[in-house]
């Protein structure tokens, strides 16, 4: 290289064009004496790694599923740190890339992340829902975060020549410690910002990194910006949302939906939806429905009317388990012409709401009931498009919180019901049933109190059996229903809705007929409220010598030991997923 080169002082080489930088005959040690980044813009782009990985995650979910959207997150991402420092470590020829295009690069693809990740959605037909998610995070998070990697480093490594290996090791380190308590709080925090997080949260991450690494390529990242804001059909942006939405309704009408409402919550992206063919609501969490009312007047939502339900009565479900939770009223002693305990007198406790079906009805026969409800945007959907009557107790906590705070409470009120119904998104809250949660509701139940339990999986997995094994470990009398007769292999992996009544005393007990009161004037219940279709709970458990059930101190989930059973989520979700688009059209799921 020419000395008159060499010479140039540091100032007249910051404006040198990038791409001189890389232009043939530049040694690397020209290449080398780039400046790195101030240490203060460094802590911003490792703090801004975890939101960049959510930003990339939430408009995935509602169309692939939150479980199969994070399948292979986590070993994508640690496969890419240990081959990131392989390659470091192995080779020490020429940078392929220089440091200023790198920091070009970064906002350019941050602001293309949003149109890549809507036009690869519809992939997940063809390669299901976590290979088409891991596919998109491999074409847009993980080279967005080994560049943002990469030049933390190379910085790191000009401001301390010395010990760049230890540093930069720690700067990886407080990004991990950084992305674990964001992962614990992301999503109370997101769902106060409903409008701005899963079209707009990459768009707005991509102009503070434009902030933070200007460069000429500008104009090359703000390209993406219309697309964003006025072509993706999730775009709630003001001047484009009329155009949007009308193109969106129009699809939906198509497939023979509209939408109603949608918000974000805690939980996850929830809307409200109408089949405007067949004239049912229904409520949906992402990638799973909550379930669901016919209404009066096909497409009477769609037309901006309120079909709400006459005082007094219950809306009709379209989905039997629901209903089935409600014979938990129905339950008797097999030897004993005793009725249950009065309506009147009868205290119900529901942990998961959905769109209330089963609580609406114990409100409607006159049960004092108390909701707990994780997610305050699902109760006030339930109330505001479900029907669910005010006069019951509403606890918008979590459950394990509720819980521990009323055992906690000498002289703790006791109920005769408990319906058990946290089932979403193809798994369960592993926490919610383990052996200790169940003794604490065991605790909650009157001495001749019984528990419904909604469980819906596959009957083939493993976790099927961990999770019936750890109910009856704690709950020995107990009987298993599914929601309706189907021939095995007919469901996807064999995946059924089952409900599971469990009755504290001993003995044998069986179900009261249901009279026409019990059926609040629906053609649901009148189906569907008796249970008839009995799953065989010897092929999930052992009998002992009285042939009484005995779980298997083995298969029995404990608090702070569910690896077990999560291990299993990923399947359990795909095949969830299957269901769901076999429910719903492909083009429902991915336009929500």
């Amino acid at each position: 290289m020419a000395d008159g080169k060499e010479s140039v002082s540091d100032a007249n080489r910051s404006s040198v064009p990038m791409e001189d930088y890389i232009a043939d005959g530049d040694s690397l040690e020209e290449s080398q004496k780039e400046k790195g980044l101030p240490r203060w813009k460094i802590l911003a782009l490792i703090l801004l790694m975890p939101l960049c990985s959510t930003a990339v995650q939430l408009p995935l979910t509602p169309s692939h599923g939150s479980i199969p959207t994070m399948e292979y997150h986590q070993i994508a991402f640690q496969s890419c740190i240990v081959v990131y420092f392989a390659w470091r470590m192995i080779y020490t020829g020429r940078p392929l890339m220089s440091l200023s295009i790198q920091m070009a690069l970064i906002p350019v693809l941050a602001a293309w992340i949003p149109v890549i990740t809507h036009f690869l959605t519809p992939q997940a037909r063809r390669l299901g829902p976590a290979y088409n998610a891991a596919l998109i995070k491999a074409v847009t998070l993980l080279p967005l975060q080994g560049l943002i990697l990469n030049v933390v480093r190379e910085s790191i490594e000009r401001s301390f020549p010395q010990s760049d290996f230890i540093v930069g090791l720690g700067a990886l380190g407080l990004y991990f410690g950084i992305d674990h308590v964001w992962s614990g709080y992301r999503v109370y925090v997101l769902s106060l910002f409903y409008g701005l997080i899963r079209p707009y949260m990459m768009l707005l991450l991509s102009l503070v990194l434009i902030a933070l690494l200007p460069s000429r390529w500008i104009t090359w990242a703000l390209v993406a910006f219309p697309h964003t804001l006025f072509y993706n059909p999730h775009s709630t942006f003001a001047p484009s949302f009329t155009h949007v939405h009308e193109t969106s309704r129009e699809l939906m009408l198509q497939q023979g939906f509209s939408l109603v409402t949608k918000t974000e919550g805690i939980t996850g992206y929830l809307s409200v939806l109408e089949n405007v063919q067949e004239g049912y609501l229904m409520m949906r969490c992402d990638h799973s429905i909550l379930g669901g009312n016919w209404v009066a007047g096909v497409g009477s939502w769609a037309g901006g009317e309120n079909p709400t339900l006459a005082v007094g009565r219950v809306a009709e479900p379209i989905y039997a388990v629901f209903v089935m939770l409600e014979a938990v009223r129905l339950v008797k002693d097999a030897h004993d012409s005793t009725l249950p305990v009065s309506d009147e007198q009868a205290q119900a406790l529901n942990i998961g709401l959905g769109i209330g079906t089963t609580p609406s009805a114990l409100i409607a026969h006159g049960i004092n009931t108390t909701i707990v409800e994780l997610d305050p945007a699902v109760h006030r959907l339930a109330v505001d498009y479900f029907g669910l009557p005010p006069n019951h107790t509403a606890i918008l906590e979590d459950a394990l919180t509720f819980v521990e705070r009323e055992l906690s409470i000498p002289n703790y009120k006791q109920y005769d019901y408990i319906v058990h119904d946290v089932f979403t998104g193809g798994a369960e809250p592993a926490a919610l049933f383990t052996a200790e949660f169940m003794s604490s509701l065991k605790k909650l139940l009157k001495s001749d109190g019984v528990i419904a339990i909604n469980y819906a999986s596959d009957l083939d997995l493993p976790s099927t059996k961990l999770v019936i094994n750890t109910i009856i470990s704690v709950l020995p009398n107990c009987r298993l229903f599914k929601d309706a007769i189907e021939e095995e292999g007919v469901r996807h992996g064999n995946f059924v809705n089952m409900v599971l009544f469990c009755r504290m005393r001993d003995g044998p007990f069986t179900f009261r007929d249901a009279v026409n009161s019990d059926y609040l004037g629906t053609s649901t219940r009148r189906s569907y409220l008796q249970p008839r279709f009995e799953l065989d709970l010897g092929k999930y458990v052992t009998r002992g010598s009285n042939q009484q059930l005995e779980a298997n101190a083995s298969l029995v989930l404990h608090a702070g030991e569910t690896r077990e059973l999560e291990k299993w989520h990923g399947l359990a979700a795909r095949r969830h997923w299957e269901v769901m688009r076999t429910v719903v059209p492909d083009l429902i799921w991915e336009l929500w």
